[in-house]
């Protein structure tokens, strides 16, 4: 009699990877059925999609990295990879939550004034804010991962 064991990790880490698969599909789907909508090019729109790009990035970067971690029980990688994959993970999900308050300011903005937020919240203004938003996190992950490097090797 044979008998198959599959243990704990393993099987929790395709889960996960199934999970960050799902993740990334779904968000891509979404991000390209937005942008096929002709007369739905909202700025909420535009900030969806960035919302939805930033999601994608953690199903395709951040999970399945974790994963590795999950199935060795520590980091097998080494601790320069280690640090980058920290930094990565923390610039991502920090986008993320920059994302949503963006969102609830914007949805704060429309409720208070909505004449006023169509004529100010225009497209070009969203995608400025968002590139703003977007230097300011590669800003922060070169500084955390320097200081994580330097730290490093000090």
């Amino acid at each position: 009699c044979f008998r198959l064991f599959v243990s704990k990790s393993v099987l929790t880490s395709c889960l996960v990877i199934a999970f960050a698969f799902a993740t990334v599909v779904l968000n891509t789907a979404v991000i390209m059925f937005i942008h096929r909508l002709k007369n739905h090019k909202t700025v909420f729109d535009r900030i969806f999609i960035g919302h939805c790009v930033v999601d994608a990035l953690v199903g395709l970067l951040v999970i399945p990295n974790y994963c590795i971690y999950i199935v060795f029980g520590y980091w097998p990688l080494g601790k320069l990879l280690c640090h980058f994959y920290v930094s990565l993970d923390y610039t991502i999900c920090h986008v993320g939550i920059l994302h949503m308050v963006f969102v609830a300011y914007a949805r704060l903005r429309s409720l208070q004034a909505p004449k006023k937020y169509h004529n100010e919240w225009i497209i070009s203004h969203a995608k400025l804010t968002m590139l703003v938003l977007w230097v300011n996190i590669v800003c922060f992950f070169i500084i955390l991962y320097y200081i994580v490097f330097f730290n490093l090797r000090h």
